[in-house]
């Protein structure tokens, strides 16, 4: 059965003499596509109804999601939540029923994320097709890994590492690491070291230094990740901590984060305001002024930056 036939009481009974209901804006002809099928069309009208009409929205959102639309599913999840619409338990159990299957459908056409939303969002309602969901899941960033596409790998690594939607597996996380590692991904190498410190201080080793390298190329070829470099030798990640070479390191990322500072990156500059809170020896050493440091942020719309002393 439909269960935008299903919704149909739902939206007159929320409606009833005990709930007045806000006069909603007059339908625009073109919302009447979503009826005939359009489902881009029934966001549309849910999103704009919704504000003066709840239920009437619900009612166009549970339409689109009848009509294979993730995004109208989603929609009339959000709206039930919110609890501004009323509707009957055994109802809303159906629209998320049904949210499940498009989304369950569109994960087994090998659509990673909306296996990824099926297994986040409606865990509670899987039962034994939880496991059809997690392989399936599973297969797709394996394949896309595999592929060349170093998010997946890294994103399995991560599940395989906390046990999220699969079997926790130190092993195989490290292994999706790995793979992330030898696509230029230094952050994958660096936490795949740190798992296999201390059983296997050999490759463990091996994987700091590419990590190390990698950095250190894109702080001398683009100024980025000086500031992680400097954590490594801080850390002494498998070497000796080396507090000089940290230290000018730590000097480069704050001359590097001004000049971006100063083009108008702001996530630079906020990062100057942070190090400046924290009394940052980076910024001493380099003789910088604050006062400059915080005219040129306040100027790039860093507001902290313009009230700081």
């Amino acid at each position: 059965m439909r269960i935008a036939r299903l919704l149909l009481f739902a939206v007159s009974a929320s409606c009833g003499a005990s709930s007045p209901r806000v006069a909603g804006p007059v339908r625009p002809a073109r919302w009447d596509a979503c009826e005939r099928g359009d489902a881009r069309v029934c966001v549309e009208a849910g999103r704009s109804s919704a504000p003066q009409d709840p239920p009437l929205a619900l009612h166009y959102f549970v339409v689109g999601c009848d009509l294979m639309s993730l995004e109208s599913c989603r929609e009339a999840i959000s709206l039930m939540a919110s609890g501004v619409v009323v509707t009957d338990e055994e109802q809303g159990k159906a629209i998320l029923l049904h949210a499940v299957d498009v989304f369950g459908a569109d994960c087994m056409k090998g659509q990673a994320d909306s296996c990824f939303v099926v297994l986040d969002e409606f865990a509670d309602l899987l039962s034994e097709r939880r496991r059809a969901f997690s392989e399936k899941w599973a297969d797709i960033l394996n394949f896309q890994c595999s592929d060349g596409d170093m998010q997946s790998c890294r994103v399995l690594a991560f599940a395989y590492l906390e046990g999220s939607f699969v079997t926790r597996d130190a092993e195989m996380a490290v292994q999706y690491l790995v793979k992330a590692c030898d696509g230029g991904s230094w952050g994958a190498c660096r936490i795949a070291a740190g798992i296999l410190d201390p059983s296997d201080p050999v490759r463990s080793r091996g994987l700091y230094d590419r990590a190390l390298a990698g950095f250190e190329h894109q702080c001398d070829a683009e100024g980025l990740h000086c500031d992680t470099v400097a954590e490594i030798y801080e850390r002494g990640e498998g070497r000796p901590a080396d507090p000089r070479l940290a230290a000018a390191f730590r000097q480069r990322a704050v001359l590097n984060d001004y000049g971006r500072c100063e083009r108008g990156r702001r996530e630079a500059c906020h990062r100057l305001v942070r190090c400046l809170e924290t009394s940052c020896k980076a910024i001493k050493d380099l003789a910088v002024e604050r006062a400059l440091i915080l005219r040129t942020a306040c100027a790039q719309g860093v507001k902290k930056a313009c009230n700081l002393p």
